[in-house]
């Protein structure tokens, strides 16, 4: 039943044009009725025009014009303006018709407008809501309305997505540098024990031996260092996609880009880093190395 009822809902190109189609229709229904009023005035003044007899005779006529067709072509002739009946653009019928399109043509356009409001308010909305989340603000949201056209209810339901999905993305980003800075305090903390202690010995051999472990730990240090800068350029590229908002993204595949397995194994990384390099401090401090 649901998927019947979303099959009745208008495209885009049945909303527009039922619009356009409805206008124009409506336009020429508006300068025939007014053509036909033009004609009936017109018509009636020159009945009242005519003595009383002669309007009855006329109207008689007018019903059966083959009892005397003779006297009603005199009547017509006689009573209506002869240039009325004349061919060509000079008939004063002509300039009334071309007076009553140039006075519809603002009409025309004022109800176009009117009608293509509400479409482009849309695109208005959608617009402020793409300068918002490239300005960092991803809790922008939508609103949605049946009756819009499907293609644009599809966009601001995948609008709303994306901001949803851009959100959680700077959230996990938030949560994992502060995982990850948590993670290489402790190792610092390790490598500053360590070298402290090889201070204290006198022994050349030993601080040889603490020095080599502290440049060990430095590089170490150096190649997460490189790859937490990886994952910065990552987040400029999200960034980057968060200003590029008006071009179409598919929210979904954002668990499962590259930039997670990345995130995860830095994380995963720096713990048994930290593991080894407390390892390593403990047996110093216990001379067990």
């Amino acid at each position: 039943m649901r998927r019947f009822f979303r099959h009745r809902q208008k495209p885009l190109w049945h909303w527009v044009g039922m619009r356009m189609s409805m206008l124009a229709v409506g336009a020429v229904i508006v300068i025939a009725f007014c053509m036909w009023l033009h004609v009936t005035v017109s018509d009636w003044l020159t009945l009242q025009a005519m003595p009383a007899d002669v309007r009855t005779e006329f109207i008689r006529l007018q019903a059966e014009p083959a009892m005397d067709m003779v006297k009603l072509r005199e009547l017509f002739f006689e009573y209506y303006p002869i240039e009325n009946l004349l061919p060509g653009i000079a008939n004063k019928e002509w300039w009334v018709l071309a007076a009553l399109v140039m006075m519809a043509i603002p009409i025309i356009i004022f109800f176009g407008f009117l009608f293509s409001r509400p479409l482009s308010s849309e695109f208005s909305s959608i617009a402020r809501g793409a300068r918002q989340v490239a300005q960092g603000d991803f809790k922008t949201r939508l609103p949605m309305s049946d009756k819009d056209p499907d293609e644009l209810q599809a966009l601001v339901s995948d609008f709303n997505t994306m901001t949803t999905q851009l959100g959680r993305y700077e959230l996990e980003v938030s949560e994992s540098s502060a995982m990850i800075a948590h993670e290489l305090r402790t190792p610092l903390a390790a490598l500053k024990a360590r070298v402290e202690l090889g201070l204290r010995e006198r022994d050349p051999q030993h601080w040889r031996s603490t020095l080599e472990s502290a440049a060990l730990g430095t590089d170490r240090l150096t190649h997460l260092a490189n790859q937490l800068l990886s994952l910065a350029r990552i987040e400029n590229g999200a960034r980057a996609i968060a200003e590029g908002v008006a071009q179409q993204l598919d929210p979904a595949s954002w668990q499962e880009s590259w930039a997670w397995p990345w995130r995860r194994w830095l994380i995963h990384a720096a713990s048994r880093w930290r593991w080894r390099l407390t390892s390593r401090s403990g047996c110093v401090a216990s001379r067990r190395c």
